[in-house]
């Protein structure tokens, strides 16, 4: 007996990989995948995977009346809300996690007169100050990104903090 070994991906692959899997394995051309859906038996959600032997070629209607009529999106709808149904929160784990969260910015609020802002942080590059990195990547043209690199890593090149 000889078997092929089938290395299972980590990631989930792209639907044009998995149709191409699929038409391989059961040996069509692509004229004949044309208007042809790909189904995952048994499904993603259920620990199905891009494996040939878990892909199944079907037409729309039959993929749409037989693998996923009423009763399976009512099934797999109730699983759904049954996994998703979380638990609240007590007022002291609330008050406790708010507590933690406390003076931490988030995000891009970043405020304008704020010395600890690495934008807002004064910069001298080949021997012109600038009064902010902002300013700088304007005058230099290059982007707030590429301008904290060079800040980071050509320091021997004149790029140094004030």
């Amino acid at each position: 007996m000889c078997s092929s070994i089938v290395r299972v991906p980590n990631t989930r692959l792209n639907a044009v990989v998995v149709r191409n899997i699929a038409r391989k394995h059961w040996g069509l051309t692509k004229e004949q995948m044309k208007g042809m859906h790909v189904h995952h038996f048994p499904p993603r959600s259920e620990g199905g995977k891009d494996i040939p032997e878990h892909l199944y070629i079907c037409s729309e209607e039959f993929h749409r009346k037989i693998w996923h009529g009423n009763e399976y999106f009512m099934n797999n709808l109730m699983k759904a809300v049954e996994k998703n149904t979380g638990k609240k929160q007590s007022e002291e784990t609330k008050r406790k996690r708010s507590e933690k969260l406390k003076g931490r910015r988030f995000g891009n609020n970043i405020s304008g007169n704020s010395d600890n802002s690495h934008f807002n942080k004064k910069v001298i590059i080949n021997g012109v100050k600038y009064n902010s990195m902002t300013e700088a990547s304007i005058c230099l043209n290059i982007s707030l990104q590429c301008l904290n690199y060079r800040m980071k890593n050509w320091k021997e090149q004149g790029y140094i903090y004030v």
